[in-house]
């Protein structure tokens, strides 16, 4: 019964080994896809930033040089206009991008988040899963131990019966109490040996 235990208690082991280093490394990779995420969307906010910038900066220019132009070249000042639309289109469509990208950060924050918040759940409910075998191998080690208890109360009480079965009959006297006494002898320890195994 106490190598049953044992294994019992050493597959468990194992079984917990494996299960809690299975959702660290799960954790793990998760925490650096979230990383690598953050990363590539702060590089890319930079980006769109700057080019928002570079075309504020052109579109200035642009204007500075159509109000120049507009005196003496009318029919080119059409063709900036329309240059000027299209880089204003531009710098609405990055902006649109980067409003875009904001809330698809937010959301996928957010999901991380309930995940993290599932896993943590599922942490939980494998330590409550953990304590409940914990209690139920001590309450089996204990009725282990009173059925011990009971067994040696047993052999303990047959050699007794045994020993008051010997006394009788050496009381009566003669050969006849030797011969049963060792006949008793002998079968009582094949029955005890037979409770032990």
């Amino acid at each position: 019964m106490e190598d049953f235990n044992l294994e019992l208690l050493q597959k468990f082991r194992k079984f917990k080994t494996e299960k809690f280093s299975e959702q660290d490394r799960i954790s793990e990779d998760q925490e650096n896809k979230f990383k690598n995420y953050i990363s590539v969307s702060e590089e890319l906010s930079q980006y769109l930033h700057s080019s928002i910038w570079e075309l504020k900066t052109q579109v200035k220019d642009l204007r500075k040089e159509l109000v120049s132009l507009r005196a003496t070249k009318d029919d080119q000042s059409t063709e900036y206009q329309k240059h000027l639309m299209e880089e204003e289109q531009k710098v609405e469509v990055l902006k649109l991008r980067l409003k875009i990208e904001k809330e698809r950060n937010r959301s996928q924050a957010n999901e991380m988040a309930s995940l993290r918040a599932a896993k943590d759940e599922e942490i939980m409910e494998y330590r409550k899963l953990l304590m409940e075998e914990k209690q139920k191998n001590k309450e089996l080690s204990d009725e282990v131990e009173r059925l011990q208890q009971l067994q040696e109360e047993l052999i303990s009480s047959r050699l007794k019966d045994t020993k008051d079965a010997q006394l009788c009959i050496t009381t009566a006297g003669g050969h006849v109490s030797r011969e049963t006494t060792k006949h008793t002898k002998r079968t009582g320890g094949r029955k005890i040996n037979n409770l032990r195994a």
